[in-house]
């Protein structure tokens, strides 16, 4: 009779994440690791060659992040990835319950290179990052 508690506490641990969950995190994971490979390699050298838009999805409504991107890629694959890993992180948010801080992600104004690395611009002031990090 002590199998019984024993496997209901095993199934209700809250370390554990659903092999579900796992797997939609992982294609969460592999999807903005592609999305940010198709940028990071290209030197920003003229910010008029970039561009930015929003990336991915939080519980509350509203972006998580932007990036910034080149204008030199193929720029309607890269948008339909991002728009693609959007929608998943959307899916997953409500899927799982997920929650957010509920603030509003700060829209960038431009885009600037600095260092060869593009850099997002908030009201004239770059961020001091590079734009494909969490800003």
């Amino acid at each position: 009779m002590l199998v019984m508690p024993l496997l209901f506490f095993m199934a209700c641990s809250e370390d554990e994440v659903p092999d579900g969950q796992e797997a939609d995190r992982k294609h969460l994971e592999n999807l903005k690791t592609k999305i940010e490979n198709k940028v990071q390699d290209v030197e920003c050298e003229d910010a008029e060659g970039w561009d930015y838009t929003a990336l991915g999805s939080k519980a509350c409504g509203g972006p998580q992040e932007y990036i910034a991107y080149p204008l030199s890629i193929d720029t309607e694959e890269f948008l339909s990835l991002v728009e693609e890993y959007t929608n998943a992180e959307a899916e997953y948010n409500s899927k799982y319950g997920i929650t957010s801080d509920c603030s509003e992600t700060p829209v960038p104004t431009g885009v600037q290179c600095e260092n060869g690395e593009p850099v997002l611009v908030y009201d004239g002031v770059s961020e001091g990052v590079p734009a494909t990090e969490n800003n």
